[in-house]
Formats: structure tokens, sequence, C-alpha cells
């Protein structure tokens, strides 16, 4: 009897399929990125949003705003928006990564609009199996074509992965 009741149940069982709950919060891949970075490839500071394709490649676009006032000693250039594009190389845990790309600043200054190409080498944080924080330190120099200038700088973004 016990055998019967076994093999019915055992059969009932296997015809229905196996439901798992599902928890998009913490299983869901990020593909965008918002952060905020401090110097980098936007200057002084830029808020960004970045794009993330298949764990490895990314596009990205920021905006910063700065304000020179009257009699300042340097006239500071008042809209800039960073365009950039890297690789993330994976360190083998799918959390640190080396970034290596490159980018275009666009600067709005006295009336004109000056661009600066800007190689990204750099170390970011951030795991790529789930939401969550991400950060990076860069070195991102400067390169002005037209002046022929070339200016060492870097960056810190601190931010979160959706």
């Amino acid at each position: 009897m016990f055998q019967r009741v076994f093999l019915i149940v055992a059969c009932f069982c296997i015809t229905f399929p196996a439901i798992a709950q599902n928890d998009t919060i913490t299983t869901e891949k990020p593909k965008y990125a918002i952060y905020l970075e401090l110097g980098g490839s936007g200057g002084f500071y830029s808020l960004n949003v970045e794009r993330v394709f298949n764990g490895r490649f990314t596009l990205r676009g920021g905006y910063t705003y700065l304000s020179s006032g009257r009699g300042g000693f340097v006239e500071l250039p008042k809209p800039i928006v960073p365009l950039s594009t890297s690789i993330l190389f994976d360190f083998g845990n799918n959390t640190s990564f080396a970034e290596i790309g490159i980018g275009g600043t666009l600067i709005g200054m006295n009336g004109k609009v000056h661009v600066a190409m800007v190689p990204i080498i750099g170390i970011r944080e951030q795991d790529m199996s789930k939401r969550g924080a991400m950060g990076r330190i860069s070195f991102t120099p400067f390169f002005l074509p037209n002046e022929k200038e070339l200016h060492l700088w870097g960056g810190v973004s601190v931010g979160y992965g959706f």
C-alpha cells in the first residue's frame, strides 16, 4: 500500500514543473551605473550615467557645470560633457576589473567648444552578477589638441549599478 501511494505521489510531483523563488533584485545583472566622479574626465567633478554591455564594454556620458565668479583669477569653463567608452578586464572574481578606455570631453569656454582627448586607465570594483555599489580609481590625463598640451589628471568615482 505504501509503495503505491509513494509511486502516485512521485508521479504527481514529477509531472508539475518546479517553481523556484524569483528574486530579481539580487540576481539581475546591472546594465547601467550612475555615479559621481571627483576629478576624472569631467574636470573637478561630474555626474555620469554608464551603460554596461555583456558585463565588459561600457559607454558613458556625464555632465559638469562650473561657474566662475567675477573677479576670479582664472576663467573657469561653464559646461563640461565627458563621453567615453571602456573595456573591463576581469581579475577572475567578477567584482574587480582593470578598465582601459578612451573618451572625449567637450568643454564650453568663452563661447567656444573645446575638445579634450582623455585616455582612461583604472581599477574598478563592481559586482557584475548583481545590483549594488560601484567604485573606481582612474588615471585620466587630458590632451588638448588645439593647444598641444597634456595635463596629468585622475579621478575617484562612487555610484550604484542597476
